[in-house]
């Protein structure tokens, strides 16, 4: 099983509902997303992306909604250099 729906059934026996939005690597679809959810009176953001927009964070943190945001540039280049790390020992 993966992690999503493992989450996703967590959510469900608390009584909570996971609410996904691609965004393309778009600032502008990441705005759009975040004030389509906050729009949705969501209980918090976890938001997975490799792009930024501070428009979209003034947003979030003047909704005052609890957020957690995971860079996955920073992601995939961590892991990128575990593995490159782990290759050449």
């Amino acid at each position: 099983m993966q992690p999503y729906w493992i989450g996703e059934d967590e959510a469900e026996r608390l009584g909570y509902t996971i609410s996904l939005a691609a965004t393309n690597l778009s600032p502008e679809r990441l705005r759009s997303a975040v004030q389509q959810m906050l729009g949705a009176r969501v209980s918090g953001l976890a938001i997975l992306a490799s792009e930024g927009d501070k428009a979209a964070f003034e947003i979030i943190t003047q909704s005052g909604v609890p957020c957690v945001y995971l860079d996955l540039t920073l992601l995939l280049f961590l892991v990128g250099m575990s593995l490159a790390m782990e290759y050449l020992s």
